[in-house]
């Protein structure tokens, strides 16, 4: 990928450079880096070498990788599939080391040893004090996988709830869970941890995937199936509106991946989804790749790529500016490269090394 600076008057704050020195931390242990406009990224790393790790980023300072590392001196030794965070803490989703890491959201710090043998962690919501984490079945058959709940008090596994299928993206709304899994949605009782109700996607074939929330409130699941090639088939997003007993619309995708990961523009009225021309990871140079919008509203998908690459394997959008994080992932087998765009598709910033599998992209606020 180019290594050159596509300069935008309107963006002057661009970031700067990459750092792998303790220069952020103060003498107390405490991150430096304002963290109100910083960018946590997440590095998934690759499976065989479980060489995870975790990213800071700020407008007008070098990046901090491998801030784990830098703040227990040891490194996290896994994958990482995602991250969420809450008022005090980090939770880190280790995929093939079955654990859920909690670390403090400003020091980086281990706040407990982390919480194991719970089975390929994926997402989590936080509801009160605890944390509810899917987890999908060690086989990957489409049988039955289960949501934990983490109290983060305790620190501790508090239950499991058995849903079908292998669920992914988690959500709440009030003391509503919502997991998609299967072929749609489970509704999960908080008080009483117990599943309510499953609303089917009127595609019995289709895998559920990921939630967004409207500006209205509803629920935007996205779904998708795979052909022979691991590419995105039958794809699209689902509108649900909480309470409700079936999907109330529907926007189907021709141009969509099979993992069919989804993020909202500011303003929650813009969705964003990639594709790819083939699957992502394992190869460089990577497959071309696009993010696509969707106005919500109207029920229109832009016939126009919003940004074009190579190597996007997952994004984020800032909810404050609308730019477009996400990176060349150079087949996991080297450092990504960032790519900053704004809402338009103009190139901000391209070329900055950060680490291995760089998929996702948490703004503080």
């Amino acid at each position: 990928m180019k290594k050159t600076f596509v300069i935008v008057l309107s963006t002057l704050l661009l970031l700067s450079g990459c750092s792998d020195s303790d220069d952020n931390f103060s003498d107390s242990g405490l991150f430096n880096v304002p963290l109100n406009g910083s960018c946590l990224m997440v590095n998934m790393g690759n499976y065989s070498e479980s060489n995870g790790s975790i990213g800071l980023l700020y407008y007008g300072q070098p990046i901090d990788q491998n801030v784990f590392k830098k703040a227990n001196g040891y490194p996290l030794r896994s994958i990482i599939e995602s991250a969420t965070i809450t008022d005090k803490y980090i939770l880190l989703m280790c995929g093939n080391e079955d654990k859920v890491e909690i670390i403090d959201k400003r020091t980086f710090k281990e706040v407990c040893p982390a919480i194991t043998g719970i089975g390929l962690p994926r997402y989590a919501t936080i509801v009160g004090n605890f944390a509810y984490v899917t987890c999908v079945n060690p086989t990957w058959t489409d049988s039955v996988g289960h949501i934990v709940k983490l109290d983060l008090t305790s620190k501790k596994t508090v239950t499991k709830i058995k849903v079908k299928g292998n669920p992914e993206g988690i959500t709440h709304i009030g003391d509503k869970v919502y997991a998609a899994s299967a072929n749609g949605i489970y509704q999960i009782d908080t008080q009483q941890d117990k599943v309510e109700s499953f609303i089917a996607l009127k595609q019995p074939t289709v895998t559920a995937r990921y939630f967004v929330i409207d500006a209205d409130g509803d629920l935007w699941l996205s779904y998708s199936s795979y052909d022979e090639n691991g590419n995105g088939t039958n794809c699209g997003v689902a509108e649900y509106t909480p309470g409700g007993d079936s999907f109330k619309r529907y926007i189907p995708l021709k141009r969509m991946n099979g993992d069919a990961y989804i993020d909202l523009a500011p303003g929650k009225q813009t969705l964003y989804y990639m594709y790819s021309s083939e699957i992502v990871g394992g190869k460089n140079p990577e497959a071309e790749t696009r993010i696509y919008a969707v106005d919500l509203t109207e029920g229109s998908v832009m016939e126009k790529a919003t940004c074009t690459g190579h190597g996007f394997y997952g994004f984020n959008v800032d909810p404050k500016t609308g730019n477009i994080y996400t990176a060349n992932v150079n087949g996991f087998i080297t450092n990504s490269m960032l790519s900053i765009y704004n809402s338009n598709g103009q190139l901000l910033q391209d070329g900055l090394m950060t680490g291995v599998g760089t998929c996702r992209f948490y703004f503080y606020q």
